[in-house]
């Protein structure tokens, strides 16, 4: 007969276990449901221990979940090595011959795998995984994936300098995508082929493409901005613009396709379209300053490092794989002999769970009522210690918003005092209405973009300045001083508080070229040769 201490300590264990087992089953579905509405899962910390938990006690579709979810993480922190074994591993455990198996799932860990390639610009390798993802998908009865996948293709094949296969699948995969209903998908697919055909300068269907992705796509908002990821659809409408003779709206889609967040290839056609335009224009600094942007944003160095980074990790994968099956095949005969053992043990277990439990259980019924009693009564004492001190908490706060008030209105004041020792409140609170008008703000949200402000832009800013400032409009325009218009748009820019960085972007010159301008400027208005005293004369002006 089994000590009654030991079957106590080993239903313990296995209460322990089950329990373990619903919050990690319960962490993976959280987890899973982040990642389909396309959060990122960089700051998911619990990955590590639940893909342990599961490669020991999971089922093979929780353990390919498991993988999966932790190749996302690493995918959303940039390191593509440490997804690409992740995803292949998920890969291993899928177990194609069940018929239980999660295909769904499983083409979606090739689709990784593709994008992983893609990304690093290994094209051979993301053929063969994207096929297998349109295979899987198939195999999912999940026909509306396996289309999209199959459209991936598409820039597969472009890459390997194949673009009439690249056409083919990516019309085929939008023709079938629109007779399933799916406009919106078949549109967004399509704005591929929009530069196979501006290669092939059949404009006409390029502008098609471009107005059905704009229509139908739903990646635009109100504004009709690309939402983000998406600015390769501006540099399209720019090459289409530049290429039909529309130069100025084809610079106007370069610009927007610059955005801090776009990709490496959108900022690449982007430049390279900007430089040449500023080329056919003849206008040196532009030129210089795109060509040097091209060129640094061309780099490839980091990016083929990555790729022969992820050859590594393959390799690597490959190797560490086999050796894991010559394990496995050494270790089969102790694992069946592990099993029965553990299953002995769990007969044993129950059995006398059984006793212990019929035994026992009006005294632990007892007990966990006395504890329930127990943290009623602490939570009770608790509760009404932490409403004592959020009501002392609400008479500190009082006093800390009254000293900060006061510290604001002091440093207000000071502030009035730093600006100009002789401006009256009046004054000032119209230098703050001017600094914070609507097109003041624009001009730095402009520079800020690196945009350029159209013609109507620096109308409106004239009329401000004539506006609130004639004394200083006056002297500006005075033909007596003969200022350039740069000149001009110089001072008018150091009354406003621009620095020379943006006054560079504004003006579309270089930084030297600004510093010309206010030399010149604070000559020709004030005699001194230095671009140092400009701002202090231009602010005596009014």
């Amino acid at each position: 007969m089994m000590n009654p201490k030991t079957l106590i300590y080993i239903i313990g264990v296995l209460i322990l276990y089950s329990c373990h087992g619903k919050q990690m089953r319960s962490e993976l579905q959280r987890i899973d449901s982040l990642n389909q509405t396309g959060a990122k899962l960089d700051t998911v910390t619990s990955l590590q221990n639940m893909v342990m938990w599961f490669d020991k006690w999971g089922t093979s579709n929780e353990k390919m979940a498991a993988h999966y979810l932790m190749g996302r993480s690493a995918y959303d922190k940039g390191d593509m090595p440490k997804a690409l074994v992740c995803f292949r591993q998920a890969m291993e455990y899928a177990d194609t011959m069940s018929a239980e198996c999660d295909f769904k799932r499983l083409s979606r860990v090739y689709g990784q795998i593709a994008e992983v390639y893609h990304q690093q610009r290994v094209p051979q390798m993301e053929l063969d995984a994207e096929k297998k993802a349109v295979d899987y998908a198939w195999r999912a009865k999940d026909s509306l994936s396996a289309w999209m996948f199959y459209s991936y293709l598409a820039p597969v094949f472009n890459m390997l300098n194949q673009p009439d296969s690249a056409l083919y699948y990516s019309r085929r995969a939008s023709a079938m995508l629109r007779a399933m209903g799916h406009e919106s998908i078949a549109a967004a697919m399509e704005i591929d082929v929009a530069a196979f055909e501006l290669q092939r300068r059949n404009y006409p269907e390029v502008i098609r493409i471009l107005n059905e992705y704009e229509k139908h796509s739903g990646f635009f908002d109100q504004k009709g901005n690309v939402e983000r990821g998406k600015e390769l659809y501006y540099v399209y409408r720019g090459k289409y613009y530049q290429y039909t003779g529309h130069s100025d709206s084809a610079v106007l889609y370069y610009r927007k396709a610059l955005r801090p967040w776009a990709s490496f290839s959108a900022k690449v056609n982007a430049y390279k379209g900007l430089m040449d335009y500023f080329q056919q224009q003849k206008q040196e600094d532009s030129i210089v300053k795109y060509a040097k942007l091209y060129c640094q944003t061309n780099d490839t160095a980091n990016l083929i490092h990555s790729g022969d980074e992820i050859v590594r990790a393959t390799a690597i994968y490959n190797y560490e794989d086999s050796q894991h099956k010559a394990m496995k095949a050494t270790k089969k005969t102790k694992h069946y002999r592990f099993v029965t053992g553990i299953v002995v043990v769990a007969f044993v277990c129950l059995t006398g769970l059984l006793c212990v439990f019929v035994r026992r259980r009006k005294r632990i019924v007892q007990q966990h009522r006395n504890t329930i009693r127990e943290r009623y009564m602490q939570l009770t004492t608790e509760y009404n210690k932490v409403v004592e001190e959020l009501n002392q908490s609400r008479l500190g706060l009082e006093e800390f918003q009254k000293n900060k008030k006061q510290e604001l209105e002091k440093l207000r004041q000071e502030l009035v005092r730093y600006v100009d020792s002789e401006m009256k409140q009046t004054e000032w609170n119209d230098e703050m209405a001017l600094l914070h008008s609507p097109i003041v703000c624009q001009f730095h949200k402009n520079a800020s973009r690196a945009f350029v402000p159209s013609q109507m832009e620096w109308i409106e800013l004239e009329k401000v300045i004539k506006q609130d400032l004639p004394q200083f409009t006056e002297v500006l325009y005075d033909k007596r001083y003969m200022l350039s218009e740069k000149e001009q748009m110089t001072c008018v820019l150091t009354r406003l508080h621009f620095t020379p960085a943006e006054m560079s972007v504004l003006m579309g010159v270089t930084k030297q070229r600004v510093a010309n301008l206010r030399s010149d400027a604070n000559r020709k208005l004030f005699g001194e040769k230095s671009a140092k005293t400009l701002k202090k004369n231009i602010m005596r002006l009014g």
